[in-house]
């Protein structure tokens, strides 16, 4: 009856396990010898209790905890995708696919318009949110990384005061068994303890003789008896500081089954840094696709001198002007002559009918920059003074856009910099200067030229990654994520539905049935109810007897 009530009272006690009294009966009488008396025997004297006992399965158990680590394993892989996906927002109109196909439109309308100061404007603030969102992507995933770093740390600690509870319980459980007794609450704490370990990693579970078991995992005894060995996580320079595992005291690696810790460990130096390398193939391709493609030129080249001019720098600039009155305007270039003489500036070829006007300053600006010389820009012209007059128009937004003044080929500023997902930026001399976009084809084009642009915009349906466009190879990892999601869900579903049937074996063997303790209660009830009748009717005999006397 005590048992049973035991039983009852821990019905909803997670890890408790079905006590079973075990009965057997008492050493008749009487014992066998010379002296024993002539008469029928052995009589059976009743019932003793040889031990009470938890119902349990060890094969069970190992298999319930080895369901259990794969389990986490695959929970640990779904929540980490799960938020990989998250970062990337797909689809989404602020994901990098909707950014993507922004930035390419927006090269479409300056080809279309190449003069226009809005566009130009436009192309980059797309581009820079681009960029951002480059950036912002590497940075979740670096934080995602850093965060599983963090699950690693605190689950190591995790395994060690597991490891410490257990190798104690080890030894009360030897201490009890020893005296002869059933450490059953004891064993009971002890494999909840287990099956909280089996959440974080696989191990081998070997009972001892004497009640204490050992806890492998990967070779390493985590706990023998009542000794540890401690499972240490330090900072490792070579993996970004992030934790690496080793045994306290020992050179032999460590090496984990499956569970939450290892595959966090996975997830944050293999699969995590694998979408990070995809992302940075993607920007270095981005990067060099637009950048490949003349976009600013503000330097000029190829200027010579005598003896005219003093020895100093000079600003040089140059308009173009069609018949119809449209002027076009290069960006001021600062020129340095090491010594007296002329600047020579290499002929700058126009359409027929437009002329090039050239305007020369010095450095600090302290004569006016002013008309030097007009032409058809099909000859050299030399300065050997400085000019006077009105100031040339503002550096220009057209079909010319930043080439250089003088330059037989564009000089190139890059449109990004930086080829990384963490890296990559609009150039900030762009930035500050729109106008030095190139729009146009070759210089200097012919009014209204947006070959250049119109290149860019067509980088989207060009293959730059592999044989894939870049807006493509995107969709391709974003589909490549989703299956892996799909099937990291799939997997979890599958295996809890194993876990859930290893459990109600488990349950069958060592859970408390309330049914079948009450009957186990009646029937005691019962026997007890019998034998207080058998009790009642020896006592009437007995009385009988003594009343004959």
């Amino acid at each position: 009856m005590a048992v049973t009530s035991n039983n009852i009272a821990n019905i909803q006690t997670p890890g408790y396990e079905e006590e079973q009294a075990n009965l057997a009966p008492a050493p008749p009488l009487p014992p066998p010898g010379l002296n024993m008396p002539a008469q029928a025997g052995q009589m059976g004297t009743g019932v003793i209790v040889t031990g009470i006992t938890n119902q349990n399965s060890p094969f069970l158990d190992a298999q319930a905890y080895a369901a259990s680590s794969t389990l986490n394993d695959q929970q640990a892989v779904q929540n980490a995708l799960s938020q990989v996906q998250s970062i990337f927002n797909e689809p989404s109109t602020s994901g990098l696919s909707s950014q993507l196909s922004a930035f390419w439109n927006d090269w479409q309308t300056l080809a279309n318009d190449p003069s226009n100061v809005a566009a130009r404007t436009t192309v980059i603030g797309q581009g820079q949110s681009v960029a951002q969102t480059f950036n912002s992507l590497d940075s979740q995933l670096t934080q995602l990384q850093t965060s599983l770093d963090g699950t690693v740390g605190s689950q190591v600690q995790k395994i060690n005061q597991i490891a410490s509870q257990v190798a104690t319980l080890n030894q009360q459980i030897v201490g009890v068994t020893a005296a002869g007794q059933e450490p059953n609450t004891l064993q009971d704490q002890r494999a909840a303890l287990l099956t909280q370990l089996a959440t974080y990693t696989h191990f081998q579970e070997t009972q001892q003789a004497n009640g204490a078991d050992v806890i492998t995992i990967g070779g390493i005894n985590l706990v023998a008896g009542n000794q540890t060995t401690t499972l240490a996580a330090t900072a490792n320079g070579a993996n970004h500081g992030f934790q690496a595992l080793s045994w306290q005291g020992s050179t032999v690696p460590v090496t984990l089954g499956p569970g939450s810790l290892a595959q966090s460990i996975n997830l944050r130096d293999n699969t995590i840094p694998g979408y990070e390398t995809q992302l940075d193939s993607l920007a270095n391709a981005l990067a060099t696709a637009v950048n490949g493609h003349p976009t600013t030129a503000p330097a000029a080249t190829a200027l010579t001198g005598t003896t005219a001019l003093a020895a100093g720098t000079y600003e040089v600039a140059y308009t173009i002007v069609t018949p119809q009155g449209e002027t076009e305007a290069s960006p001021t270039a600062s020129v340095t002559i090491a010594a007296g003489g002329e600047i020579s500036i290499p002929p700058v070829t126009v359409p027929s009918g437009d002329t090039v006007n050239y305007y020369v300053s010095t450095a600090a600006g302290s004569t006016t920059l002013g008309l030097a010389a007009s032409g058809s820009g099909t000859t050299t012209v030399t300065l050997t003074a400085l000019p006077t007059g009105g100031a040339p128009p503002a550096a220009g937004m057209g079909q010319y856009g930043g080439y250089a003044i003088g330059a037989s080929t564009p000089t190139q500023t890059d449109f990004f910099t930086g080829n990384t997902a963490a890296g990559i930026a609009v150039n900030a001399t762009l930035a500050a200067t729109p106008s030095l976009i190139g729009a146009a084809g070759t210089p200097p084009g012919t009014a209204g030229d947006g070959a250049n642009a119109l290149n860019i915009s067509d980088i989207q349906n060009q293959p730059w990654v592999g044989n894939s466009t870049i807006g493509d190879a995107y969709s391709s990892l974003i589909s490549g994520l989703g299956a892996q999601a799909s099937t990291a869900s799939d997997n979890v579903q599958t295996q809890q539905l194993l876990v859930n049937s290893i459990q109600q074996q488990q349950t069958a063997v060592s859970g408390v049935d309330l049914n079948q303790e009450l009957t186990n209660m009646v029937a005691s009830q019962q026997s007890y109810g019998a034998a207080a009748d058998v009790i009642q009717v020896v006592n009437q005999m007995l009385s009988a007897l003594m009343s004959s006397v």
